[in-house]
């Protein structure tokens, strides 16, 4: 019975062995056609050939201003209007606010499809001297956006600002 049960062993052995191989051999057959379409880039969620990053964007209005311009300040409070909503920003401003080079940086992020147009912008600066205000004269149309290419999404609509003798001035133009 000994010498039967021998000669089963190995044809089990061999099966598996043959299952494994073919196994292993389909895993990369499929994983290389899945790296090689991938490595092209001949087609993918925004056409074909186009490789996009994954950059995010905002619609929004945003203002760098120095820290010679805020003076004493302790706060900086962004208001932008469209003529039918305000939303308001305030920042405090401490030693974490400024960039080494002495630069600050303030935002309005605008829900999406919202404020296409401002009727307002105001960075108003208060502290142990008072309010002091800072408003745009020239408020332009926002500017598109797309970090990622004309291609690809986001396509942010922003208005970009920065403080520079007294008034807001656009800083995307």
């Amino acid at each position: 019975m000994d010498s039967d049960a021998a000669p089963a062993r190995p044809a089990s052995l061999r099966r598996t062995v043959i299952a494994a191989t073919l196994t292993f051999v389909l895993g990369l057959a499929l994983g290389g056609a899945g790296v090689a379409g991938w490595l092209r880039k001949d087609a993918g969620p925004w056409g074909p050939g186009i490789a996009c990053t994954a950059i995010g964007a905002d619609d929004g209005v945003f203002v760098r201003f120095s820290e010679e311009a805020a003076g004493d300040a302790t706060t900086a409070t962004l208001r932008v209007s469209d003529g039918t909503q305000q939303v308001v920003r305030v920042q405090q401003l401490g030693e974490q606010a400024w960039s080494e080079d002495g630069t600050a940086f303030t935002s309005v992020i605008v829900a999406p499809m919202g404020m296409r147009s401002l009727t307002s912008v105001e960075l108003v600066f208060t502290g142990p001297s008072g309010e002091r205000t800072v408003a745009a004269e020239e408020l332009g149309a926002p500017v598109t956006n797309s970090p990622n290419g004309e291609e690809c999404e986001p396509h942010a609509l922003q208005s970009s600002f920065r403080v520079e003798d007294g008034a807001l001035v656009r800083a995307d133009s």
